[in-house]
């Protein structure tokens, strides 16, 4: 160790000789638990050994070559291209398909998929090791653009589909009842935002952890109401 850094030189055989240790080593296979003494606390870095000694081994920050099962995880991560789900509104996102106030507004995710709803899994490997990693939509949270907010969990995180069948029926997992108008908003319109909160859980290398995701995604939402004439005829 020079300066408090490993040097080393990069076997063929994918070990590497680091000087301090006077030895060729390579990342322990597999890796020991984080409640194994020799990770001294560390949660992260990988635990590496001599490879003719078998009782040799000791932590370091990142062995040269080498790649932590969390950097594994977050490729992994990277491979699935997750984002918040489209906005699927009742009523449209076009001026000429209002949303009609007093009625009930359903949201749910327009495009759902592996990216938008989940569940996704990917695996990411490095030399001896992979990472598996799986991410789930934990829950959306729709800001309503009037004030309101709607929280979606679970099996209801994507909501239900509206179809003109189910009139005027609340949405049975993830709705809103809009009580004014967006007469004088930015375009005549509410801006509908839904917050997807995903978590991933990781296993491999000996580790494990779970990643927190947030993506955003917004829509227009014009809503207005209806007006009823009331004429009256009268007999001759």
């Amino acid at each position: 160790m020079i300066g408090g850094t490993y040097i080393s030189c990069l076997g063929a055989d994918g070990s590497y000789w680091v000087q301090s240790a006077g030895c060729w080593t390579k990342p322990k296979e597999p890796q020991p638990p984080l409640s194994d003494e020799v990770w001294e606390g560390h949660t992260d870095g990988v635990i590496i050994g001599c490879i003719d000694e078998l009782m040799s081994a000791w932590w370091v920050p990142s062995a040269p070559g080498t790649v932590s099962p969390r950097e594994l995880a977050q490729r992994a991560v990277a491979q699935m291209r997750l984002r918040a789900p489209g906005l699927g509104l009742t009523g449209g996102s076009g001026p000429e398909r209002l949303q009609v106030i007093g009625l009930p507004t359903w949201f749910w995710a327009s495009d759902p998929g592996e990216s938008t709803t989940g569940p996704a899994t990917r695996t990411a490997t490095a030399g001896a090791v992979s990472v598996t990693a799986i991410a789930t939509l934990d829950r959306t949270v729709w800001r309503t653009g009037d004030g309101g907010v709607v929280t979606c969990s679970g099996s209801a995180a994507a909501g239900t589909p509206y179809d003109r069948s189910y009139g005027a029926a609340p949405s049975p997992t993830c709705g809103y009842w809009y009580r004014t108008t967006s007469a004088g908003q930015l375009n005549e319109a509410f801006t509908v935002t839904v917050t997807a909160h995903w978590t991933v859980t990781w296993s491999g290398g000996g580790q494990s952890g779970t990643i927190p995701l947030t993506m955003v995604r917004s829509a227009q939402l014009p809503v207005g109401e209806l007006q009823a004439v009331v004429t009256e005829s009268h007999g001759r």
